[in-house]
């Protein structure tokens, strides 16, 4: 009677150390993946009643089953319970069926001794007879492929439903393999060794130990733990071990990482500390704010607070509904640890001579300052200024040079009854603009070569307007001229770029959105009531665009028209743009010395680069009066 028994799944991993379908596990350099043979397909033939369809190709006609009792006291089968074991065929191939077999033993010939794995399934009928035909007289062949690969596992043979000869011949060459390769060594510490001398080899070391298994964690952590190995060698198996454990989630590997926070080695403690802020583990918080209070490496210092940054979900989202930026993030720490991880990063912002470490710790800085900002906004909200001033101190004292800080404190002494000292303190930093009278009115026409423009003031330092807490300086070059004389206000800017061609100029009508081209944007906050301003736009064709808002009309709707004469040019590398704008159409405004205006200029540029310039940042979101800097008139 012909086994009929359901077939078992497959392994199709080429390798597998468990046994397959026959409960033999295969060398990957004598397998080949089902379906991927190099012989031309076969037609097609009607199977016979008396084939077993679980045998595959190779049917043999007098496939017998042995009783349940005796597969239950085979070792290799107890593990795979009664019914799987009962599925398991016994292979009896004929002399017709080894003559069919001759094309294939081409393949086999051509796949012995190659390093690559992946032909048959482990366990495949096939493979079971074409072992049979081909090593039957050249074993030697089987121990010369065998000494090829990575471990005793990929290819043990397990002889659990062969035939006792068959069992005994695998079971002698699997020895005389295990032998050969014992005395060639064991590949993951080849590997270990390539990444510790460098050169050619590392790269593809490295990709190797990548893809090695669960067997391959011991000697990774005992390669980490030598410190008598070399650094940048230990720092690779730190690397190895942490994505190891992101595609395993191989508990081996977390405590020793830890442990290596403290390695004598700065490149080992960073490579170590990029693993633990790719694990996305939050209660590893603890240990890196250990490591940061006490590390002096500014590499590792940066790793560190990145680190902090992802695990800790910091972030700052505007939230449209308060027209504010909020801080997220801090949620896994304690108060205290909080305040303790602030200090530690101004300590680390205050020392850092590494440009990247001072912008990371200067952002994080920034952040913590905005929950002082915060408290400092509900204390004015109760007209308590005396605890929203020293609200603000002590979010100076986390950043004495942040210009958002020093910005609020100094409209903060401007707006309650210290005037003369808040308009100091801005001068002092850079964020108040004197306006000098001019002698005449400049011509309008698109050049700045006229001598009066040298009367104005000039800026020439501007930021991106990013989403970032701290102030980043543009990538391009802008110079903006400014003067007023007889309730007017001149203004003057070239932009420069590499070429010109592809400015993007695309509305050219009054009141159309020129704020999509590159442009030129104006906002007067003229009342200081850190609410209601004027905005102006003119991009590089002369088009203009003005709003007013909190006006009698729609918020951020063209319904007020302000009066200005603009005149823009382009040059090869630089456009132009002048403005004369008559205050009195600004509610009948007239300029008088020691006015104090809100203000800020923008530069968008649109067609070469995706860039908004700022005089002061805004942090994201140009309409935002609260952030404009001062001006005031000579």
């Amino acid at each position: 009677m012909l086994d009929r028994s359901p077939r078992l799944p497959r392994d199709r991993t080429a390798g597998s150390q468990q046994p397959g379908r026959y409960g033999v596990g295969f060398p990957p350099c004598l397998l080949r993946r089902s379906g991927a043979t190099r012989n031309p397909p076969r037609p097609r033939r009607r199977r016979r009643s008396t084939e077993n369809p679980a045998l595959g190709r190779y049917r043999p006609h007098a496939a017998r089953r042995r009783s349940d009792d005796l597969r239950r006291s085979l070792p290799h089968t107890r593990s795979l319970g009664d019914r799987r074991a009962a599925a398991l065929p016994i292979p009896q191939p004929r002399a017709s069926d080894r003559r069919r077999m001759g094309g294939d033993r081409a393949d086999v010939r051509r796949a012995v001794g190659r390093k690559s794995s992946g032909l048959l399934a482990a366990g495949d009928t096939k493979a079971i007879h074409v072992l049979n035909a081909r090593h039957r007289r050249r074993p030697h062949r089987r121990i010369l492929a065998c000494a090829s690969l990575d471990r005793i596992a990929d290819w043990l043979i397990l002889p659990v439903r062969l035939e006792p000869s068959d069992a005994m011949r695998y079971l002698l060459y699997g020895t005389l393999s295990a032998i050969l390769l014992a005395a060639c060594g064991d590949p993951v510490d080849d590997h270990i060794d390539d990444l510790m001398e460098g050169g050619e080899a590392r790269e593809q070391a490295f990709m190797d130990l990548l893809f090695a298994r669960s067997y391959a964690v011991p000697p990774l952590l005992a390669a980490l733990a030598d410190a008598d190995l070399p650094p940048r060698g230990r720092a690779d198996v730190a690397t190895v071990l942490w994505k190891i454990y992101l595609r395993d989630n191989d508990e081996r590997i977390i405590g020793p990482l830890l442990d290596h926070l403290d390695d004598p080695e700065a490149r080992v403690r960073r490579a170590v500390a990029w693993g633990l802020r790719e694990m996305g583990k939050p209660d590893l918080i603890p240990e890196i704010l250990d490591r940061l209070e006490a590390e002096t490496n500014e590499e590792t210092q940066l790793e560190l607070l990145r680190a902090m940054e992802a695990l800790d979900g910091w972030d700052v989202a505007w939230e449209q509904s308060a027209g504010n930026f909020a801080v997220q993030g801090g949620g896994n720490l304690t108060p205290e640890d909080h305040e303790r991880f602030a200090h530690i990063t101004r300590d680390v912002y205050a020392a850092a001579s590494h440009d990247s470490l001072r912008q990371q710790a200067g952002e994080f800085l920034e952040r913590f300052a905005v929950r002082y900002v915060m408290a400092a906004q509900q204390h004015i909200l109760k007209a308590d200024i005396g605890s929203a001033e020293q609200s603000l101190l002590q979010a100076l004292d986390l950043k004495p040079d942040s210009i958002g800080l020093l910005l609020r404190l100094g409209k903060l002494y401007y707006l309650n009854g210290q005037q003369q000292k808040g308009l100091d303190l801005l001068e002092a930093h850079g964020l108040l603009l004197r306006i000098p009278r001019l002698s005449r009115a400049p011509a309008i026409d698109g050049d700045l070569s006229d001598p009066v423009w040298s009367e104005a003031l000039k800026i020439d330092q501007f930021y991106k307007s990013a989403t970032l807490m701290r102030p980043i300086p543009t990538d391009s070059r802008t110079e903006a001229f400014i003067g007023y004389r007889d309730n007017q206000i001149y203004f003057g800017v070239v932009n420069h770029e590499e070429s010109t061609q592809g400015l993007s100029i695309e509305y050219r009508a009054h009141d159309s959105p020129v704020w999509r081209d590159d442009c030129i944007e104006l906002f007067f906050d003229t009342n200081m009531d850190q609410r209601s301003f004027y905005q102006l736009v003119a991009n590089a064709a002369g088009a203009t665009f003005d709003l007013q808002k909190d006006s009698p009309s729609r918020d951020d709707a063209p319904g007020w028209d302000g009066e200005m004469d603009v005149a823009a040019r382009i040059e090869p590398t630089y456009w132009t743009v002048e403005k004369a704008i008559a205050v009195a159409s600004m509610d009948g405004l007239e300029i008088q010395p020691g006015d104090v205006w809100g203000f800020n200029l923008v530069r968008a540029r649109i067609g070469l680069a995706a860039e908004h310039c700022q005089w002061l940042p805004t942090y994201g979101f140009t309409h935002r009066p609260d952030l404009f800097g001062l001006l005031t008139f000579d």
